[in-house]
């Protein structure tokens, strides 16, 4: 594939992407209307959620690395969730000063009724796609995915 072949499907992919981004934010943000939970709440839940499956114990500090947020904005969306019933803060045994975040079983309850959902939403929209051709679309956005893993851990480096 040529040069300009090669920077052709850079563009069309990214306007693609860009695209199924947007009309599937739509679909998130009705979504999150219908729970009535800002989608930084969610986000943070689902964070904290992802990483205690990994048998991490986060904090707020690691949670607002990978959310990329204030301080203060974490303190004030822990508040909220914590609140709700949805999260709760416990005092490392190891280090009293740091706090360790888990979700309550309210909390997992809801992620798994939301992503019941999303799964629901996206079986819908790719029911009219032929198996063989969603295999061949998953392969490829695997290769995609690892390749984009390889440049942010470039970027870190």
């Amino acid at each position: 594939m040529g040069k300009k072949q090669a920077e052709e499907n850079n563009r069309v992919l990214s306007e693609r992407w860009f695209s199924y981004l947007y009309e599937l934010g739509t679909i998130y943000n009705s979504l999150f209307s219908f729970i009535s939970l800002p989608r930084s709440e969610l986000e943070t839940l689902a964070a904290i959620r992802r990483l205690t499956v990994k048998n991490e114990k986060p904090g707020p500090a690691r949670i607002c690395d990978i959310l990329h947020t204030s301080r203060q904005t974490m303190t004030s969306t822990l508040d909220k969730l914590e609140q709700r019933g949805l999260v709760r803060r416990i005092p490392d045994p190891v280090d009293r000063r740091r706090l360790i975040l888990e979700p309550t079983r309210k909390g997992i309850d809801l992620l798994k009724k939301i992503l019941e959902q999303l799964i629901a939403i996206h079986h819908e929209r790719i029911s009219g796609i032929p198996a063989a051709e969603f295999e061949q679309f998953l392969v490829t956005l695997k290769k995609i995915a690892d390749s984009l893993a390889q440049t942010k851990e470039k970027l870190e480096v």
